[in-house]
């Protein structure tokens, strides 16, 4: 019986230092997405621009 609640009481242990860990994943997550929209966003507003003045000129 002592060795079942050592294991859990590792499980818990391992649980609480993760939980940072994912944290900073998901917040990383999060910076590389939000950076990804702008990147796309900032593409999509280029080819636009591009569009136009390929009009005007032509």
């Amino acid at each position: 019986m002592q060795t079942e609640l050592a294991g859990e009481e590792n499980c818990a242990e391992d649980l609480e230092t993760d939980t940072p860990l994912t944290d900073t994943l998901v917040d990383q997550f999060a910076s590389y997405y939000l950076l990804a929209v702008l990147a796309v966003k900032a593409l999509e507003a280029m080819r636009e621009q591009r569009r136009l003045s390929e009009a005007a000129m032509g």
